[in-house]
């Protein structure tokens, strides 16, 4: 099951791109958007790049980083991982710790 098939059964609305240039795009046309699930290893810009500048264009934004290799060196306070492969309940896990620290800040 895709990424965006779980967010979907867990009741998310989801919006699929594929660079973190495009998730910015997207970000900055639509305010709706209350969290970025993000790949680690992305074309172009890396997963924590983006999530460092989605914390600072949109610090309300709540940021997961899904890696296969663990959690990254430096990790900024608001950012939740979740190691892959992951299941539907591990990913609901870390949606509702990131929302919880982004609604905490």
């Amino acid at each position: 099951m895709s990424t965006v098939d779980m967010l979907e059964r867990l009741g998310c609305s989801a919006a699929a791109v594929g660079t973190g240039e495009q998730a910015l795009e997207l970000l900055s046309k639509d305010q709706s958007f209350s969290l970025l699930l993000t790949d680690l290893g992305l074309p172009g810009m890396s997963g924590e790049v983006l999530a460092a500048e989605v914390q600072r264009r949109f610090p309300a934004l709540a940021v997961v980083i899904a890696s296969g290799y663990g959690r990254v060196g430096s990790q900024s306070d608001g950012i939740q991982f979740i190691s892959k492969p992951y299941s539907s309940v591990d990913l609901e896990q870390a949606l509702d710790h990131a929302a919880r620290a982004a609604a905490a800040s």
